[in-house]
């Protein structure tokens, strides 16, 4: 687990650190955390799984998801064919957080 060295909402690549963007590059795969983070990051050409709450109308549609949901969804853009897998959990918070302390 890496900040991204910014105060953006989401990981806006320009303005993150050089760190961030060395470790980023060399990466085979990303795991982020968060809305703002698939908003930002999903047009990226990288194997990126989102872990979020679809917290707006606007996501769930473009997801095809109702809101609210908890997902695990890999979403990337390769040769100009868009391939989704998603997962839906029915995970309670404290299960989530639970998760989130044991990965850091």
């Amino acid at each position: 687990i890496i900040s991204n060295g910014d105060n953006s909402l989401g990981t806006v690549l320009e303005r993150t650190s050089n760190e961030f963007k060395r470790i980023y590059r060399s990466a085979d795969i990303v795991i982020a955390k968060g809305q703002a983070n698939f908003e930002s990051l999903s047009e990226q050409e990288k194997n990126i799984y989102f872990l979020l709450m679809v917290k707006c109308e606007v996501i769930a549609n473009y997801i095809g998801v109702a809101q609210k949901s908890l997902i695990c969804l890999n979403y990337y853009k390769s040769m100009s064919h868009w391939f989704m897998l998603l997962q839906q959990f029915k995970i309670i918070l404290v299960e989530l957080s639970i998760f989130l302390s044991w990965i850091r």
